[in-house]
């Protein structure tokens, strides 16, 4: 299979290489030995290009070179259809499902819906698999919910609403734990962050599920505080590169959540930011479940090379705290994947999520 892909690969660039050159060698060159993260001579360089485009991807796996020209651009006209979703979690309690998280500022929550014991479901008593009952809402264009807030019992019709999810959010699952959803590393994602945990700490919160599936990209400072509030000594990840403009050591202030028990969830596509975080934390104790994660620690850029003709590079890489020199996914303490999960999406059941349930086992023992 390999060698199937290897000469795909070859026949791609052979035809590049054949055709019209819309690129300047001494461009790529350039970008090589100016941006690499490895520490590349001119002449080795050289000689590879010499050899064919293709023989670029042995000295740094992430080449691309691509036609700016070509490049799709999504017409205005076909804009992404917008999701909705009911702003509510269920959680399992014994016989019961518990609405454990009502999103903040959304329709419901302003009608009256409220954290409480989910008595009925458009009539009927809720089913007691957790999935059926997880569909059954995802499918219902309306609902009507009763429940009680331990003052008294509620009635609401509730339809779906326009998806937006702040940066971090969370919910009590449990005595003394939760669940915590990184959905972004945006600029101030860590306060945001920081809030969440006080609050749930006040709260009497000691051990924290924290979910980094389909994190990939953002901001770096941001993903480093984040990191270094649960690092035993003050350190956070590093980004390294034989080119001092991309190095960057990051100053950690605040580890107030370094006594914390922390279960991690990943998927195959927590990568570059969302994946050193889980292997910071790693390296901190925590423990990972899920699925091994995307191997993706390099950081790349663009430099141009013709008027319409680009090249991808990687410019340096992401290393956890002890320096160690990763070069594989993260293999998880105990596997369990949920094929559904969507980051800018809600489950509406947690027990009907697989990944959720194994981190829940695993926080419970600790």
């Amino acid at each position: 299979m390999r060698i199937k892909r290897f000469f795909i690969f070859a026949l791609i660039f052979g035809i590049i290489s054949c055709s019209k050159k819309e690129y300047s060698e001494k461009d790529i060159i350039e970008a090589f030995v100016k941006h690499g993260y490895f520490d590349f001579k001119e002449e080795q360089v050289r000689n590879n290009l010499k050899k064919g485009l293709i023989n670029l991807k042995k000295l740094d796996k992430n080449f691309e070179i691509m036609n700016l020209k070509g490049k799709l651009v999504k017409s205005p006209s076909k804009k992404e259809p917008r999701e909705f979703y009911y702003p509510f979690v269920l959680k399992k309690f014994r016989n019961d499902y518990l609405i454990v998280k009502v999103f903040d500022y959304s329709i419901a929550y302003e009608s009256g819906l409220r954290n409480g014991i989910l008595k009925t479901i458009n009539g009927k008593i809720p089913s007691q698999n957790p999935c059926e009952l997880n569909k059954e809402i995802d499918e219902s264009k309306d609902l009507k919910l009763s429940f009680n807030d331990e003052k008294a019992d509620w009635s609401i019709n509730l339809k779906k609403e326009i998806s937006v999810f702040p940066f971090v959010w969370s919910s009590i699952v449990d005595d003394g734990i939760a669940y915590v959803n990184l959905v972004s590393l945006a600029k101030n994602s860590s306060k945001f962050f920081l809030n969440n945990l006080t609050n749930l700490r006040k709260r009497g919160i000691e051990k924290i599920i924290l979910d980094l599936r389909d994190l990939s990209g953002g901001d770096y400072l941001e993903a480093a505080k984040i990191a270094g509030y649960f690092s035993k000594n003050k350190t956070t990840y590093h980004i390294k590169s034989s080119k001092k403009e991309y190095t960057r050591d990051f100053d950690i202030d605040e580890n107030i959540f370094s006594d914390m028990n922390v279960v991690v969830i990943v998927n195959k596509k927590t990568a570059l930011l969302g994946e050193i975080i889980a292997w910071t934390l790693k390296e901190n104790g925590a423990i990972v479940v899920g699925e091994d994660t995307a191997n993706q620690l390099y950081i790349t850029k663009m430099f141009k090379v013709g008027k319409d003709t680009a090249v991808i590079i990687s410019v340096a890489k992401l290393f956890p705290p002890s320096l160690t020199d990763i070069n594989g996914p993260i293999i998880t303490d105990y596997r369990a994947v949920y094929s559904n999960y969507k980051k800018y999406g809600l489950t509406y059941v947690f027990d009907c999520d697989e990944a959720f349930l194994k981190a829940f086992e695993v926080i419970r023992k600790i």
